[in-house]
């Protein structure tokens, strides 16, 4: 018969406790270095390379505008939102002036003009039904008017921004472009706004799927096989499945634009679809010019020259900008505008500004000579609709600021008083 051992209980619990003291090896510990990279979004916005304006004096081929333009049309290409600032400036001739109304300049007898850029409303579209472009003023939610820079009076600005969504799913496209000669090179620059990546040839080329994938594992690659058609394989993907045939390539960090392009290298670019709502919108320049100068020409307003920054957006930014866009042009709340036009007519608009209702509670007149004197109801009369006031200066008023130019402060029941100038003539 086989006899069990027994242990006895002190045995027993003496073992335990000299296992309690005793003590407890520790793993060995370590460290980990992990490089942090920036995951981009492929951007691209399609705009024109090339645009026509041309000085329009007798209004040929246009109705309404002295100014004639081919439209600016921007489309959204990227897989997010973008928001894309555009700032116009315009060389306008040395004895040129710009004013900031367009009857202003109807009413002129010397080289004045009015210039601005518009903003479609909708496709193709500048203008609600039944009016003409020659209907669009300064006064235009779409409109933005050239100021003239007060340091060099041959240069005008104007500015917009717009936000453009992307599609709910996108779907990107990669194309590989590889200029390799001068006449190639030339066409690849005018590709309109897109992110372009340097690509270099992957050393020692995978061979199969485990060699690839040991690739993807670390980087980005791009499979370009023998048709140029081009695989984007992002890294960290699982399951990478290798092809003969392909060359296979890594990116640069950073992209270039089209003008940094060179000959005898190997880039790409992506892009997505156009959102059905919301992915486009465009521009075009107007004016008015003075009758006052018999004639007009390119010397008047030779060169416009146009600029646009390109910046992704966050899905939540857009969604919060989206309301205030139309057509996706973004109008910042600007607040109470006024204009001061040579017969002495004082405008002022968006009085129904922010939460409380804004209004007009006085204005005073000072020009050179003239004393500086509050407008009241003895001479002159505010005609005061929802959101705007005019007052139409008296007679007498006209004509002591007559060939005056005439400084009005507009005070408001709430916010900064309006500031504005203008040259009175009867």
């Amino acid at each position: 018969m086989n006899r069990k051992k027994l242990v006895s209980t002190a045995v027993a619990s003496a073992l335990v406790a000299a296992q309690m003291v005793m003590p407890v090896m520790a793993a060995d510990g370590g460290e980990v270095d992990v490089d942090v990279t920036t995951k981009t979004a492929v951007i691209r916005v399609q705009v024109p390379t090339a645009l026509a304006v041309a000085v329009n004096q007798f209004e040929k081929g246009d109705t309404g505008s002295q100014i004639f333009s081919d439209a600016f049309d921007i489309t959204n290409k990227s897989e997010i939102p973008v928001k894309v600032s555009v700032t116009s400036t315009a060389t306008v001739g040395s004895g040129v002036t710009l004013l900031s109304t367009r009857k202003a300049a109807e009413d002129s007898e010397d080289a004045e003009a009015w210039l601005a850029v518009a903003a479609m409303t909708e496709a193709g579209k500048y203008i609600e039904a039944g009016k003409t472009i020659g209907d669009l003023t300064e006064a235009g939610d779409n409109v933005a008017t050239f100021e003239q820079d007060s340091a060099d009076a041959t240069k005008a600005k104007t500015e917009q921004a717009f936000y453009l969504a992307a599609e709910e799913t996108p779907t990107v496209t990669y194309t590989k472009v590889a200029p390799t000669d001068a006449d190639t090179l030339a066409a690849a620059k005018k590709i309109s706004y897109a992110q372009f990546y340097e690509l270099t040839s992957i050393a020692t080329q995978p061979t199969d799927n485990d060699t690839l994938q040991a690739q993807v594992d670390t980087a980005d690659v791009y499979a370009i096989d023998g048709s140029d058609a081009v695989t984007f394989i992002a890294k960290g993907t699982t399951g990478a499945t290798y092809a003969a045939g392909n060359t296979y390539y890594t990116a640069a960090a950073d992209p270039i634009k089209a003008a940094d392009l060179a000959q005898n290298k190997v880039y790409v670019y992506g892009q997505a679809g156009t959102a059905a709502a919301g992915g486009v919108a465009g521009f075009r320049y107007v004016g008015r010019l003075s009758e006052g100068k018999e004639v007009w020409d390119d010397n008047d307003i030779s060169h416009i020259n146009i600029k646009y920054d390109i910046a992704g957006v966050t899905g939540t930014k857009y969604d919060d900008v989206k309301a205030d866009c139309v057509y996706g042009l973004y109008a910042e709340e600007k607040g109470p505008q006024a204009v001061l036009s040579a017969s002495g007519l004082i405008t002022v608009t968006g009085l129904d500004a922010g939460d409380t209702k804004v209004t007009v509670t006085g204005a005073t007149v000072m020009a050179d000579g003239v004393n500086e004197t509050a407008l009241n109801s003895k001479s002159s009369t505010w005609n005061v609709t929802d959101a705007e006031a005019k007052i139409q200066l008296s007679t007498a008023w006209v004509e002591l600021l007559d060939g005056k130019e005439a400084t009005v402060t507009i005070n408001l029941s709430a916010g900064d008083p309006i500031v504005i100038t203008g040259t009175i003539a009867k």
